[in-house]
């Protein structure tokens, strides 16, 4: 075939040590990720000396339009090629792929178009990749990744759909279900993951806990966007955990109780990262409509001297308390470090209530958009919630992505000390979980918000709520609280 472009537009093509971003099983774990590619793994050996040293960049005048795009893709600079270009790679593909690149090659860009986003450039290929991969974890990974694809008309940005067409759409992830049933291997996790995907969309909550425990221990590979599933359990666990929780029982707080006797307060925890990126910005924006209020930050893994906090109070016109975790064995993983920063106002949340009475929690990556006397001064709820669990009808999405961990209000009564000890004990539960058999733990302070809601929803009055903050808003850092 003649070449489609010139040698000018042809990048220096030296592809053997090139990256390619896409799903493959790594070794040691369950899922799906990103690592290092040789061209010569996708040519085959069958592939000829010639082809190799074609695609090597000896011969680049023989080469078609799709080495351009793929080379495009393989480097990550999928952003740069032209959309004119990329719409045409299916067609090119079909044309003169076969013939140019291993048969591995479809399942790759199959696996960038769906990192890319380019869900229709996805969509007309998945049908050939699934009738000619015959690896079954690629398989999982392909089944994956159009489930998946399905499935996000049911994420937050996507719902606008009327009763009807969310019917339509359960009903045809439903029979995608049936599909991959049919094509995988009963032992594996890929149908009781779809599953509960599917028992999310129709708000049947807790038989989707219930599939998703079912996943946890079965075999086989899946993509890493589904890690999440490994943090449910069933409601009936979810209980069993408080009833023999004794109390968390790593790490050592040291309070600095500077200011005793208030009856409401907020509450953040961060580690040094976090706190160094945006705590100037959240404190100048909580001291605008809390001027004198308590705000109470659970450090973990860094100290904050007496001088600073006063320095801080100064500054900004507010009471700050702290508390200062030492906890060592979040050190050991990645997962346990993020997952324990942001979990940590949930897990000693108990005792902030015993502290305060009224307690408010946001994240720390944004602006306050409330005021803590107005807040507390409600009365319609124990328990205040920005999630989508309330509404009845319609899309529903994920568990985790329903109920926001940055904006949450409670009152201080016998139950509500209880649904805090509960969440406490799942967060245990999970942790221990993720520090000793690698398995996921961010995103757990959501998983445990929405498994209290589902197990106290007749005991507590909750209320929705409006975001209590704007998130991702920073100021630079040129505040005193950085200078010296």
């Amino acid at each position: 075939m003649a070449a489609l472009v010139s040698r000018s537009l042809l990048p220096p093509v030296s592809l053997a040590r090139a990256m390619v971003k896409f799903e493959d099983k790594v070794q040691h774990s369950e899922y799906y990720e990103a690592r290092p590619v040789d061209w010569g793994d996708l040519l085959g050996e069958t592939r000829s000396e010639k082809l190799k040293r074609r695609l090597s960049g000896n011969d680049l005048a023989a080469m078609s339009e799709i080495a351009v795009v793929s080379y495009a893709l393989i480097v990550g600079r999928i952003d740069q090629v032209p959309k004119a270009m990329l719409s045409k790679l299916p067609a090119c593909f079909r044309a003169v792929g076969r013939q140019l690149l291993g048969p591995s090659h479809l399942f790759y860009l199959v696996s960038l178009f769906f990192q890319s986003g380019e869900d229709d450039l996805f969509l007309s290929v998945i049908d050939e990749a699934l009738k000619q991969e015959q690896d079954q974890n690629r398989r999982s990974a392909l089944w994956d990744m159009r489930f998946y694809i399905a499935y996000c008309a049911f994420t937050p940005w996507n719902q606008n759909q009327s009763k009807e067409e969310c019917d339509q759409i359960v009903a045809h992830l439903w029979g995608m279900v049936d599909d991959v049933a049919r094509d995988m291997p009963a032992s594996w996790k890929n149908v009781s993951i779809y599953k509960a995907y599917v028992r999310c969309a129709e708000g049947r909550y807790q038989e989707a806990l219930t599939h998703f425990r079912e996943a946890q221990n079965q075999q086989g590979y899946y993509l890493k966007l589904y890690m999440n599933f490994e943090l449910a359990v069933t409601l009936d666990q979810f209980q069993d955990m408080h009833a023999g929780y004794s109390g968390f029982p790593h790490g050592h707080q040291a309070e600095a109780l500077r200011h005793t006797g208030a009856d409401r307060a907020h509450l953040v925890s961060c580690d040094k990262t976090y706190f160094d990126l945006y705590f100037p910005a959240f404190l100048q924006s909580f001291s605008r409509k809390n001027r004198g209020e308590l705000l109470h930050i659970h450090a973990v893994n860094f100290r904050l001297s007496e001088t600073q906090l006063g320095d801080l109070e100064k500054q900004f016109g507010v009471l700050i308390n702290a508390t200062f975790d030492t906890i060592p064995e979040i050190e050991e993983s990645r997962e346990l470090r993020r997952g324990y920063a942001a979990g940590a106002r949930y897990i000693w949340l108990h005792r902030y209530m015993e502290l305060y009475g009224f307690v408010v929690i946001t994240d720390l990556d944004g602006q306050v958009r409330y005021s803590l006397d107005a807040l507390s001064n409600r009365q319609e709820a124990d328990v205040y919630l920005k999630t989508a669990m309330f509404r009845e009808g319609g899309a529903h999405a994920m568990i985790w992505t329903r109920i926001l961990a940055g904006t949450f209000a409670i009152h201080d009564t016998p139950a509500t000390k209880k649904m805090a000890h509960s969440i406490s004990a799942y967060l245990f539960d999970r942790f221990e979980n993720a520090r000793h058999n690698g398995k996921r733990y961010f995103f757990s302070d959501q998983m445990a918000l929405a498994l209290a809601h589902l197990q106290f929803e007749n005991h507590i009055t909750f209320a929705e709520i409006d975001p209590l903050y704007v998130q991702g808003k920073k100021v630079p850092k040129n505040l005193s609280i950085f200078q010296g």
